[in-house]
């Protein structure tokens, strides 16, 4: 009951946009009939009890097809987040700037990769040097056997801690949400949790009011240096404005949906948070991306007769648009975030 209602206030978050007054009364109907609460009442796949590996380490073990990307290391490192630390490696191996004539040493920094960068072909070092970038640090992940979370503890507060600042009955303040949400954003599995930093160095990370100065620099050269977007610092302060709060609130939601990617692409299009780096190269796309913009949704890909009639009769319709990576979802609109404004009534 509690995933379910979880999930519902989820749910009525997205639709905050398009449907105000629906969404406020899922909400709140959500949190009087009882959301996640504690760190077992998560719910998701368990790989200690279920007695597999976190997919991501099968991916950088045996495929070697995933490194930690520019905006995330600009995100973590302008606020001293305790996951720079030890989730991700230092990069492996020597990287080398041909036009400076410069070499970057095996376990110098952290290296993040510009999304949309052209990595050539190949998934090995040698000819490709971008493999040599910063990775999860599968030691740890091994460690610390993360679940893979349907819905986790700390969604649910920075969830609640949005439904505060709009004014919403969620059951205490959103400061009071969001400093949880932040102490319980860890992804380990909570039986491990102690063995890391994260515990240890939080209530110092908390207390962060401006955001350190940082650029990501690409060793190889290609590029100017990339100044950080984050520009918000990690402590509530009541003076903030209401759209500073809802930065700070969905920057640090970002960081505990960790490495629940789907949820955090929700959320980055629903709000515009947290600021990331423009996507290189989008004419690689499908042509409707326009540079420094980044994409709305994934196209359908039919693969047989019958399921492209299906997309054609009645998927494109309620799209309300073109199958195209630009084309919005319905509750992903251009209004602003605190928008007192609504369209008609949406029939679910």
């Amino acid at each position: 009951i509690k995933l379910a209602n979880s999930l519902k206030l989820r749910m009525a978050m997205h639709i905050v946009k398009v449907e105000p007054e629906t969404a406020k009364k899922w909400a709140e109907d959500a949190v009087a009939s009882g959301v996640i609460e504690g760190e077992w009442e998560q719910q998701g796949l368990y790989p200690m009890f279920l007695g597999f590996g976190h997919p991501l380490v099968d991916i950088v073990n045996s495929w070697g097809d995933l490194v930690l990307s520019a905006s995330l290391e600009t995100l973590m490192m302008s606020l001293n987040h305790p996951y720079a630390e030890y989730v991700f490696n230092k990069n492996d191996n020597k990287i080398f700037n041909e036009e400076e004539e410069e070499v970057l040493e095996a376990e110098s920094r952290i290296c993040g990769l510009r999304a949309g960068t052209l990595v050539g072909t190949g998934q090995d070092y040698s000819v490709n040097q971008y493999q040599a970038f910063s990775k999860l640090n599968t030691e740890n992940w091994g460690m610390a056997l993360p679940p893979l979370y349907f819905v986790k503890w700390a969604e649910v507060d920075f969830l609640r801690a949005e439904g505060a600042l709009r004014g919403w009955n969620m059951g205490g303040s959103a400061q009071e949400f969001y400093e949880r949400g932040i102490r319980n954003g860890y992804f380990e599995c909570p039986m491990f949790v102690d063995m890391f930093p994260y515990k240890t160095k939080i209530e110092e990370y908390m207390e962060l009011e401006n955001a350190i100065e940082y650029y990501n620099v690409d060793p190889t050269g290609e590029g100017e240096d990339w100044e950080s977007l984050t520009k918000i610092g990690v402590k509530w302060n009541d003076e903030d404005s209401k759209e500073t709060k809802l930065e700070k609130i969905i920057t640090q939601k970002y960081l505990a949906l960790f490495p629940l990617s789907t949820e955090a692409w929700t959320e980055l299009r629903r709000t515009g948070y947290p600021k990331i780096f423009p996507v290189l190269n989008t004419d690689d796309g499908d042509g409707s991306i326009q540079q420094g913009e980044m994409i709305r949704r994934i196209p359908w890909v039919p693969t047989d007769p019958r399921t492209q009639e299906i997309v054609n009769r009645y998927a494109l319709p309620a799209l309300g648009g073109e199958d195209i990576q630009a084309t919005r979802l319905w509750w992903d609109n251009e209004k602003d975030n605190f928008s007192i404004s609504s369209s008609l009534p949406i029939k679910l």
